[in-house]
């Protein structure tokens, strides 16, 4: 079976309405795109409230610190307003990570499946609202007989085929051996990776992989002759 060398559901971490969709089904996207803008009103007034005081307490810390140059303030007093200055800068910053929550982004370069939501739509946490693959390059994992460890390493040469392609041919090569052989069935898994330029591999696709080793040339004639 054929998987995406990267492969996620698009979920929300929170709960909100859905009020901005930036993404089409089965469009590329890159890593760092924003797909979908939740509600944010709240955290975006919260905002500019503690934008506010942390604008007032650093005014009135500059003032205090004029008055500390001609002896009129205690220094506790300006230690205690840079402290209230430092907590008003923190709530900005966990504000900031709020709002940043409500923007959903594609985590890597991908393709985006079916969306599962629309403008208005209330998305829990855990939701799944698309999905997102990397086809650039297929992996495809199947077990070998141990008895051929020996032979099996990084960079052999595979092809494979795709019946509901009309059996097209892809070539690619070994990128791993797993760590360890069942002991059930004494075979190990082996994973190799297909180009897929084209995209014309989908994650879930049925594959006939020949793996080759110990490979050489040959002369061949036709049985006629």
């Amino acid at each position: 079976t054929a998987h995406a060398t990267e492969s996620t559901n698009i979920t929300a971490s929170v709960n909100e309405k859905v009020t901005k969709i930036y993404f089409e089904d089965g469009q590329h996207v890159n890593a760092g795109d924003i797909l979908v803008e939740l509600n944010q009103s709240e955290e975006k007034a919260e905002l500019k409230r503690a934008q506010a005081v942390r604008g007032e307490r650093k005014l009135t810390l500059d003032r205090l610190l004029k008055l500390e140059k001609q002896q009129l303030t205690a220094p506790d007093v300006i230690d205690r307003t840079r402290l209230e200055l430092e907590q008003a800068e923190a709530s900005i910053s966990a504000i900031k990570t709020r709002i940043q929550d409500r923007l959903i982004r594609a985590p890597f370069d991908g393709i985006v499946g079916l969306r599962e939501i629309s403008v208005g739509t209330l998305v829990e946490s855990g939701d799944i609202i698309t999905t997102l693959d990397d086809t650039r390059q297929i992996k495809l994992d199947f077990t070998v007989p141990s008895v051929f460890l020996p032979e099996l390493k990084p960079g052999l040469h595979i092809n494979a085929r795709a019946p509901a392609l009309n059996d097209k041919k892809f070539e690619g090569q070994v990128q791993n051996l797993d760590s360890r052989i069942d002991p059930l069935t004494r075979s190990i898994k082996v994973r190799s990776l297909l180009p897929n330029p084209n995209g014309l591999i989908l994650p879930g696709q049925l594959m006939q992989e020949n793996l080759l080793y110990k490979t050489r040339q040959a002369l061949e004639v036709p049985e006629a002759a």
